[in-house]
Parts: C-alpha cells; structure tokens; sequence
C-alpha cells in the first residue's frame, strides 16, 4: 500500500464508518509492504495511524517492507521518534540502503 493512499482512504473510511475494518485489515495483514513513507502531509492524524500500524506490526512480529525516500531525522520529524524507534530496530529490522541514479531521473542529466 502507498503510504499517503493508505491515510487518505484512513480518512475517506472514517467518514464511511469503516475506519476500524480497513485499518485492521492492513495492520493484521501477513505481509505489508509501506511504499514512500514519509511522503505524506504530516499531522497529529497521520502520526497516530502509522504509529499504531507500525507497534501493532513491530509487537506481533508480522514481516513489513517499508520504502521511503526519507533519512532517519526526515522521518522522526515527520513521523515522531517512537514510530522511527521502532522501525530502525536492530534487534529485528535490516536496513538495505538502495544507492544509484533514480530510473525516474535516468536520462535528464
């Protein structure tokens, strides 16, 4: 899931009334990949619903991939540091560094 979709439908779904059911069913899910994290708008929303998705995920051991664009302070600032904490987690995460010209910017140097 985009991350910036993922919280968008999280605020068209709360209109709905189907907030819980759509959250639980990417939070529960057996494996997540998170694209682009921290391309979002930053709000106390935003902070709340990935740190719950985050913990939730980080607590139960459950696989997520997550890409981002973003270094570690982008993401504290935007994310808050209990969220990053946990996604830099030594003792259960692994961080591949993808380095190399963007394929988007391929071509325009």
């Amino acid at each position: 899931v985009n991350a910036n979709e993922f919280i968008e439908t999280c605020k068209q779904k709360m209109d709905t009334g189907d907030y819980d059911n759509y959250v639980n069913s990417i939070k529960e899910t057996s494996r997540l990949v998170l694209d682009d994290l921290g391309q979002e708008y930053s709000t106390d929303f935003t902070q709340q619903v990935f740190y719950n998705l985050i913990d939730y995920r980080y607590s139960n051991y459950l696989p997520t991939l997550i890409t981002t664009n973003k270094t570690r302070p982008d993401l504290v600032l935007s994310l808050g540091g209990a969220t990053v904490d946990r996604m830099f987690d030594v003792n259960m995460c692994k961080q591949v560094l993808m380095k190399g010209v963007s394929l988007r910017m391929k071509g325009l140097d």
